[in-house]
């Protein structure tokens, strides 16, 4: 938590530095041309949209996985907005004879105020039912499939404060505090989730004007790739949650003790083109999640990882200037049990411009992805290998110039 702390401070601080000083600078001849909470506005968070992987793996069983994920708002009149929070996604492991499937679709309803040129502040109403199938096999002999449905509904109310990255920017960096109730039921046990959380995330606010297309969207790639330009990746963001499960029985008032899990996710993707239509970049992503029964020791998993990467456009002219190559390298660990974790991939992208400062770009190519098991300490080390794909938002910084 002091971690992520830190980091927002440090970041929310690196923030309103610039857009003050850039205030003085411009709004005296660059007006807003981005209204976040006018009619006619569509809101939407800057994220992985989709992420699909297809490994080879003899110790973690050939796993699959898919996720994909949307939440755009319309703002119907001036500071009134209604959307979809909606994500599809599930795993399988063809070897350990397991899949699991799930689907969540939250209808919201936002109401937002301008607070300064540059400052917004709304709140944010979700709610909506999920679904889950988890079929898993505990027989050695592949013959005693176990199967498990879990119904959901959520009710989460957020409240966040988009501060616009630039004047006339469609980009904003959002602080942001959640309450979530989460309910689950299965045929044998109900779930009751309670949290609090905050963080910061990257959104957009595009009017329908305001949609690059055609010629404007060609002039934008030809200047995004020279020396100087800069982009935040789409896993750009960080949060801190704090969850009271609550669990009770099907058919008895008994409850079983509290679960608490207290979750830490930390993710910036910065590139910076040193020369023309090369750009070097660095990922980190921490992740750590401490969870035990009240009155217990808890359990706390941590992985770490920093990649290094590079990122080179093609040399030509026209639509095929927004193609690239991203190759990247990444080290790390994991604790409980510990492993030292390495990651290569090589991917193919595309930039497809939605706005100045927005593309949205997908990824295809391959990863590997090693644990190796320390000298001395307990555990299986694998390696993971194939297809992966990815999509999503990424953050143009043009207007900053170092």
């Amino acid at each position: 938590m002091r971690i992520s702390t830190l980091f927002l401070a440090m970041l929310l601080l690196f923030t309103v530095c610039n857009v003050s000083a850039q205030h003085v600078n411009t709004k005296k001849e660059t007006p807003l041309a981005v209204l976040p909470f006018s009619k006619g506005t569509w809101s939407f968070t800057n994220r992985p949209n989709l992420s699909y992987t297809n490994f080879k793996s003899q110790v973690n069983g050939n796993p699959k996985s898919s996720d994909f994920r949307i939440d755009p708002s319309y703002f119907f009149i001036d500071g009134f907005a209604v959307g979809i929070d909606a994500r599809i996604g599930g795993n399988s492991s063809k070897n350990a004879k397991s899949k699991y499937s799930s689907w969540q679709a939250n209808f919201t309803l936002t109401y937002g105020r301008k607070i300064t040129d540059r400052i917004g502040a709304y709140i944010k109403a979700f709610a909506g039912p999920g679904h889950s199938k988890s079929e898993f096999d505990i027989s050695t002999l592949g013959n005693n499939p176990q199967k498990l449905d879990a119904k959901y509904f959520e009710a989460k109310g957020l409240i966040g404060f988009p501060i616009s990255l630039d004047a006339g920017s469609a980009a904003c960096l959002t602080p942001y505090f959640t309450y979530d109730y989460y309910k689950t039921n299965t045929e044998t046990n109900k779930f009751t989730d309670k949290s609090i959380a905050f963080g910061f995330k990257l959104e957009s606010y595009i009017g329908k004007d305001k949609v690059a297309n055609g010629k404007l969207s060609q002039d934008f790639s030809n200047t995004a790739y020279r020396k100087g330009s800069h982009f935040l990746e789409f896993n750009t963001l960080a949060g801190y949650s704090s969850d009271k499960r609550q669990q009770t029985q099907i058919g008895s008032n008994t409850l079983i003790a509290p679960q608490l899990i207290k979750s830490t996710n930390i993710g910036l993707g910065y590139n910076y083109y040193v020369v023309d239509n090369v750009a070097v970049g660095l990922n980190i992503n921490l992740n750590s999640t401490k969870m035990g029964y009240k009155g217990t020791t808890p359990s706390k998993t941590t992985s770490f990882m920093i990649t290094p990467n590079v990122t080179v456009n093609a040399p030509v002219s026209g639509a095929a200037h927004n193609l690239f190559l991203q190759a990247g390298y990444g080290f790390g660990s994991y604790k409980e049990p510990k492993k030292k974790l390495t990651d290569l991939s090589i991917k193919a992208g595309y930039n497809i411009f939605i706005g100045k400062v927005l593309t949205l770009t997908p990824k295809i190519g391959y990863e590997q992805q090693k644990g190796k098991v320390p000298s001395g300490i307990s555990g299986i080390p694998y390696t993971n290998s194939g297809i992966v794909a990815e999509m999503g938002v990424r953050t143009w910084l043009n207007f900053w110039k170092w």
